[in-house]
């Protein structure tokens, strides 16, 4: 039998997924006798549409990070991807924060610290050291009020007065932004933080560990929540509570280890940058 090189891959590929060798074509064509070809023919069966080709592993993947990334509003990293984000709220102080910091820089990992401007303004040198040691640093609003309940004027002030403060600290304004209890009701919080060129991060786990939670407590509401992807909510100022934060959180890091996960801060784990 005599073989036409131009057809190349796609007359073998026809001629073995239709189990046939004295005809050729595309897999969803009209099969040609091998004897009856011509140039003619052969320019036609090359021309014709193969099957799609199904993305791979690779395109899907940055098929759903485009997704998560286009969102104004993130709870939640990729399923897929075996990484973590944790996150720590309403500092920063010169106690608990420090601590937590003493921890991540022992473990080697990598975190997000949502900060109240006010407090920002008062331990500027911690803001520092959150961002010497390689972790970022993301918008709590000023002083931590519930701004479902403010006018617009008033959110904008929380969320801008705190990223000034952030700038002035570290000579960088923060992308992400969390509003206090996660508290957005009316559209208001999240307009303002779009104008603004920011994304507002909430939670996929809780460890309510602001609420004088014991580390069983704290560890037990992990364990039940935490799945890949996710953004886990800490806090590292506040009450005497959080010293139990303080002795959770390295449970909480070897555990994680020990099942492969990467530590990312939250910008990383949706693929935006930390600042403007």
């Amino acid at each position: 039998m005599k073989i036409f090189r131009s057809l190349g891959v796609t007359l073998i590929a026809g001629a073995l997924l239709t189990g046939c060798t004295n005809y050729v074509g595309a897999a969803d064509s009209k099969l040609i006798s091998v004897k009856d070809l011509t140039q003619e023919k052969l320019l036609t069966v090359q021309d014709r549409t193969l099957p799609a080709v199904k993305l791979t592993t690779k395109d899907s993947l940055q098929a759903e990070m485009n997704t998560l990334r286009s969102r104004l509003v993130i709870s939640q990293g990729l399923s897929s991807h075996k990484q973590v984000a944790f996150t720590f709220d309403d500092g920063p102080d010169t106690h608990f924060t420090n601590q937590v910091l003493d921890i991540l820089k022992k473990e080697k990992v990598s975190a997000t610290f949502f900060v109240c401007g006010n407090n920002v303004e008062a331990h500027p040198d911690v803001v520092k050291r959150i961002d010497q040691e390689g972790h970022s640093v993301g918008n709590h609003s000023w002083n931590h009020p519930d701004l479902s309940k403010k006018d617009q004027a008033t959110v904008n002030q929380q969320i801008s007065k705190t990223n000034d403060a952030i700038q002035d600290a570290i000579g960088k304004k923060p992308t992400l932004f969390r509003p206090p209890y996660g508290a957005r009701k009316g559209g208001i919080v999240d307009g303002e933080a779009q104008k603004l060129n920011m994304k507002v991060i909430l939670w996929s786990v809780d460890t309510l560990d602001w609420n004088h939670k014991s580390k069983d407590q704290i560890m037990e509401a992990y364990h039940r929540e935490f799945k890949p992807g996710g953004i886990v909510l800490q806090h590292s100022a506040g009450n005497e509570g959080l010293k139990e934060t303080v002795k959770a959180l390295p449970e909480m890091i070897r555990d994680l280890k020990s099942k492969g996960y990467e530590f990312v801060t939250v910008d990383k784990l949706i693929g935006v940058p930390a600042y403007q």
